[in-house]
């Protein structure tokens, strides 16, 4: 399968418009969840039905506000995994499994993400009538939030497997071989998490070191060095397109679902 240079660089900059779209969506939720509902940090565990009640009848209104921003950005995952596939996709050789399955998980993600908003939003719904339904929803998002442990590894260990496997010039890469360690290092982490279904105090509970400020401190970095790698493979991969010495010999760029090649010509 042959594609022209247009056509790849009008994909490069589609790919470059969903990743800023996509740092929005996570600022849209990250305010909701800080600023407006007042969540960072995380509510413990052990608070009675009462406490849960303050919680989230101290300024409802505002926390309602909170909820729809996040749900609005909760999406987030969906156009950054799919830069990912489409990145995962040129250094992947032969039917692209690790870079489906990236995706797939990255599609799936996006529940766990949605959910704990919507979880919470139901909660401030019912919260004066109901508050014993309220603290079951309150819970329930808490340890959607944090104990996702099957979907985030099956995302992050097929990003790790690439950056060390590829065949490509770190400086270039959206995926250097250091962003490869720290990625699986990343995956492993959630299985820690797991404590938070038992524990409602000590280091595991959903507000604990190891199960919410460990992965908190060691996500966001991550997720913006992956993102600006991209964003500097693109701008290298245009500069290619551009340069024409480039059109005298088709390029390999990756394979598309059916496995089949997707090259660069004329």
């Amino acid at each position: 399968m042959v594609v022209s240079k247009s056509d790849m660089l009008v994909s490069n900059k589609a790919q470059r418009v969903l990743i800023w779209v996509s740092l929005v969506m996570y600022g849209f939720f990250g305010l909701g969840l800080v600023v407006f509902m007042r969540f960072f940090p995380p509510p413990p565990p052990t608070l009675s039905v009462s406490e849960v009640v303050a919680v989230y009848t101290r300024n409802l209104p505002m926390f309602q506000t909170g909820v729809v921003m996040c749900l609005i950005g909760s999406a987030v995952l969906l156009p950054w995994s799919l830069v990912i596939y489409a990145q995962m996709t040129r250094l992947e050789r032969g039917f692209p499994i690790l870079s489906i399955l990236q995706l797939l998980a990255g599609a799936l993600g996006t529940v766990f993400m949605w959910a704990p908003p919507m979880l919470w939003g139901y909660a401030a719904f019912t919260v004066t009538r109901d508050p014993e339904i309220a603290m079951g929803a309150h819970q329930f998002g808490w340890l959607m939030m944090v104990v996702p442990v099957v979907v985030w590894p099956m995302q992050l260990l097929p990003i790790g497997v690439i950056a060390l496997t590829k065949n490509e010039d770190d400086r270039y890469s959206a995926f250097p071989r250091w962003l490869g360690y720290a990625t699986i290092l990343f995956a492993i982490e959630p299985l820690v998490e797991l404590g938070a279904i038992v524990f409602k105090t000590g280091p595991v509970a959903w507000n604990g070191l190891l199960s919410w400020w460990i992965p908190m401190f060691m996500w966001f970095p991550w997720m913006l060095s992956v993102t600006f790698s991209i964003l500097k493979s693109i701008k290298h991969q245009e500069a290619l397109l551009e340069d024409p010495r480039s059109g005298q010999t088709p390029v390999l760029l990756g394979t598309t679902l059916g496995g089949k090649s997707i090259q660069v010509g004329n």
